[in-house]
């Protein structure tokens, strides 16, 4: 049972703690730290100062995903046995009824109460290991150099076909031809990094050849399904993989009024969201059974969107399939 209710609003430089009880959810006691590895052991301190006779197993640490200034905090206390919950910040939001004002202090208490209501929702903070975090920090590095990549590219070929002949035009376009060669060459090296990473694990490296057994699942939508699921640890049902990457449709209805169509949520992993589709893409053309799927569907008068929608949402039954099962695709 939770004593202790820990509000922790994060950001760059600090985070604001609130600390109450719930009996008293009203009003909270706050302390503002760095953040950074003196300012997380001050905190730790300070607890053990102020609450002697509140065990690790009676607080409950709660803070809004804030991705890069979350993550070491998050960590510190995962590692020194705390509870942590990291809620999206649109619940907490949402949460809290109206507010006219808003500061890191008043943030924090908000947070505090939030996880103090609804502490029988909590879902307990793990980090991600070690060669999951180095995949994902590569990921998003190889994502940049990408579109570094296009956008030298397409700037450097607008501009030489407007203005070709020009000398400040022909500098420019061939010094961008020459930084397009330099980041395919990292974009190369980064990609051979990342398949290092993949292969130095034999559960990350076997389920990367089950779901690339996939016709239109590759290199890169193989390597986004591993980190934005923790190599399959986070979902437990394909369905909810689905509604994380966008692929549901939810009903828009209210009385006798509004009746609208089933539509995709845009809460949703969008980067994830898009890959799917360029796989759900080139499944269609490649692989006979979806070709098949969405040729007949097509005939049926079903719109492009609807069936490549449908397409992604098999190819997610199919890959979550492979990696519980541990087979390889058979249509392949």
């Amino acid at each position: 049972m939770n004593k202790l209710f820990i509000g922790i609003d994060f950001s760059k430089k600090k985070v604001d703690v609130s600390v109450i009880e719930k009996e008293n959810m009203s009003s909270g006691v706050h302390r503002e730290f760095s953040n950074d590895v003196a300012g997380h052991e001050s905190l730790l301190a300070w607890l053990c100062e102020s609450y002697p006779q509140t065990g690790k197993d009676q607080m409950l640490f709660c803070g809004e995903n804030t991705g890069l200034y979350s993550v070491c905090l998050s960590n510190t206390l995962a590692h020194e046995g705390y509870t942590l919950w990291l809620e999206h910040p649109y619940s907490i939001k949402h949460s809290s009824g109206m507010q006219r004002g808003k500061n890191d202090k008043s943030d924090s208490l908000l947070i505090a109460q939030y996880a103090c209501r609804f502490e029988d929702m909590a879902k307990v903070y793990a980090p991600n290991t070690e060669t999951i975090r180095a995949l994902h920090s590569f990921f998003t590095f190889r994502d940049l150099l990408v579109k570094m990549k296009n956008e030298a590219l397409v700037h450097a070929k607008e501009l030489h076909s407007v203005l070709k002949g020009n000398r400040a035009t022909d500098y420019i376009y061939q010094h961008s031809l020459t930084q397009v060669k330099n980041l395919t060459r990292e974009i190369k090296d980064v990609e051979k990094e990342i398949m290092d990473l993949i292969n130095s694990e034999e559960e990350i490296k076997n389920n990367y050849e089950r779901i690339t057994s996939i016709k239109g699942v590759a290199f890169v939508n193989a390597l986004a399904l591993i980190v934005y699921t923790e190599n399959f640890t986070c979902f437990d049902d394909p369905r909810k993989l689905a509604c994380y990457a966008g692929v549901v449709p939810f009903q828009r209805t209210s009385g006798s009024s509004v009746k609208g169509n089933a539509k995709t949520s845009g809460f949703a992993n969008k980067k994830l969201n898009t890959l799917l589709t360029q796989a759900a893409r080139t499944a269609a053309i490649h692989d006979p059974i979806l070709r098949e799927y969405y040729r007949r569907k097509r005939e049926e008068g079903k719109h492009h969107n609807l069936v490549i929608n449908n397409i992604r949402n098999k190819l997610i039954h199919r890959i979550c399939a492979l990696v519980r099962n541990q087979t390889f695709d058979q249509a392949a």
